[in-house]
């Protein structure tokens, strides 16, 4: 029994998905030197790959949709059907493994953004010292507006844009649902035939005696969230360093 489910809303309808890009222009000008200049070329590189692992999600979803019920999707191995199905998952189990590492990515993109910001923040020019937060988890905990990038993610009352749809706080449930939570894995079995979905079901800790959560978000509202999310916290910044 599941107690609550999360349903994400990007605040715009899933048909107004579009692709777009980013490029060094998007980021504030200190990025062009030494190691800013690198992880903001892997940010730019990764944010493009979450684009394109929604592009084979996509065309996998096309694929089960094709087929009258999920579970006649090719299994992994049918005796005398031929070697070429040998070591092959379902298509349906590679959509949820597919959507696995679209959400890792989404997620270490997001981490990274928060590593840069820390560099920037504490004015550290080489990698000789500890540098905290380095990642969404640290910012979202216990204590985490305590660090002066928190409002760069989270915004603040003044002037920095915040997260009005809760896309970080999902995503780092679901991130970590995947990773840790013993009960992801029942989640394989079902399928949405209206839209391609990305689901689990989560419980801090492991912890089940008080239920748990059913993930169950749009694919195309999770990207278009994804979307946002860079280019708002791009933005903070910018605003931010424009400021100082």
């Amino acid at each position: 029994m599941s107690d609550v489910e999360i349903n994400y809303d990007a605040g715009r309808m899933a048909a107004s998905y579009e692709r777009n890009d980013l490029y060094e222009s998007d980021f504030p000008n200190f990025v062009k030197q030494g190691s800013y200049l690198c992880l903001s070329d892997t940010i730019i590189q990764r944010y493009r790959y979450c684009q394109k692992t929604f592009d084979e999600l996509l065309k996998i979803y096309a694929q089960i949709l094709s087929v009258t019920h999920p579970s006649q999707v090719t299994p992994s191995y049918i005796p005398g059907d031929g070697d070429w199905l040998m070591g092959r998952p379902t298509e349906l189990y590679e959509y949820r493994l597919l959507s696995e590492n679209w959400v890792y990515q989404m997620r270490r993109t997001i981490d990274s953004l928060v590593q840069l910001s820390a560099l920037h923040a504490n004015q550290i020019g080489e990698l000789s010292v500890k540098i905290e937060p380095d990642g969404i988890g640290r910012l979202l905990g216990k204590d985490g507006n305590k660090f002066s990038i928190y409002p760069i993610f989270l915004g603040s009352e003044r002037w920095l844009h915040s997260d009005d749809t809760d896309f970080l706080g999902i995503l780092n449930d679901l991130f970590n649902s995947m990773k840790h939570c013993v009960a992801h894995e029942e989640s394989h079995p079902l399928f949405c035939r209206e839209c391609p979905t990305v689901v689990s079901f989560y419980s801090r800790h492991n912890d089940f005696r008080d239920g748990y959560k059913y993930h169950n978000h749009n694919a195309y509202h999770l990207m278009m969230g994804f979307q946002d999310c860079v280019a708002r916290v791009l933005k903070n910044l910018c605003i931010s360093t424009d400021s100082k």
